[in-house]
């Protein structure tokens, strides 16, 4: 099935953008997350930006320039807060457009990729999300995630009893957990999420961070 794509027509000052990549020429990089961040929604402007910065880190400087010299570019205040939005420690998609929701219910934002190690010091997971001050985690399941974490010969099942295992080792040091799906950081459905989580925040911080310093005091 062959593939959709979308053909945006970019008018103003292109020349300066133009480039020969992979033989063929095209609009630069930079141009092309910004063209993107200010012609769609947010969601798919973040995901665009997260993924543009994931593979070429240095891309964000060429960002900033653009949101000076299109300052009045259709849609550039969109444009504008995407590229605010943007982190290139975002792993997929689906933490991308969580990360959106975060932002539009109020929801501090997290450190990503956070390295959770034992009392001994050895690496026991990588978790999506971590909010330091609430000692929460957070992170976003999809098929594709498990599917890129099955081993040889793994099944399904067994690839979700192992990262069970690392959910309870990476909370073995008390910290709080919350999952989320594709439909739960969907518009139907996001605000209830962000409440819930909002909601695990403040239960974090109450039993994880407030109740270790009455215990230590």
């Amino acid at each position: 099935m062959p593939r959709k794509i979308n053909h945006h027509v970019v008018t103003q000052d292109i020349e300066d953008d133009l480039g020969i990549y992979h033989g063929v020429m095209a609009i630069s990089p930079a141009r092309a997350v910004w063209e993107v961040a200010c012609r769609s929604s947010l969601e798919s402007g973040v995901v665009t930006a997260d993924s543009a910065l994931y593979q070429d880190p240095q891309l964000r400087e060429a960002l900033e320039e653009l949101q000076l010299r299109f300052a009045y570019f259709p849609g550039s205040r969109r444009g504008r807060l995407v590229i605010k939005l943007a982190d290139p420690g975002a792993d997929t998609p689906g933490e991308s457009v969580t990360r959106v929701q975060f932002f539009r219910y109020g929801i501090p934002m997290p450190e990503l990729q956070y390295l959770v190690v034992d009392h001994h010091g050895v690496l026991v997971g990588i978790s999506d999300f971590y909010w330091e001050q609430q000692r929460h985690l957070g992170e976003f399941d999809g098929m594709i995630k498990y599917q890129r974490l099955l081993r040889p010969g793994e099944t399904v099942s067994e690839c979700v009893i192992r990262e069970k295992k690392r959910e309870d080792a990476m909370r073995a040091d008390l910290r709080g957990m919350s999952r989320f799906i594709c439909p739960d950081v969907m518009p139907l459905r996001a605000r209830r999420t962000m409440a819930d989580l909002a909601q695990a925040l403040d239960q974090s911080q109450r039993l994880y961070v407030r109740g270790r310093t009455i215990i230590a005091s």
